[in-house]
């Protein structure tokens, strides 16, 4: 099951997870999604998928590097009391 149902026709690219739904996640500190494949200010998006996802307050969740964007999926409850950032984040590339 794609969790992405645009995404594979237009860039033929497939994403899938398991029927079970993903699990709870609460970011209570400071916290850097790792990028794939990064050089030269360019990094592979960053795909996270939760049911339920909470950000405490003063709490600054962002990616380790630039990269071509951040796409997080709630199935369930998205709460955001902190900061969700991409600021100085975008890639360097040629599209």
């Amino acid at each position: 099951m794609s969790i992405f149902p645009m995404y594979p026709r237009k860039y033929g690219k497939t994403f899938t997870i398991s029927v079970r739904r993903p699990a709870d996640k609460r970011f209570s500190e400071n916290y850097n999604f790792p990028v794939q494949n990064y050089a030269d200010y360019c990094g592979d998006m960053v795909y996270v998928a939760y049911r339920d996802l909470i950000i405490d307050e003063g709490v600054v969740v962002t990616t380790e590097n630039p990269c071509k964007g951040l796409y997080i999926y709630c199935d369930g409850d998205c709460t955001i009391n902190g900061t969700l950032s991409m600021t100085a984040r975008g890639a360097k590339f040629d599209p």
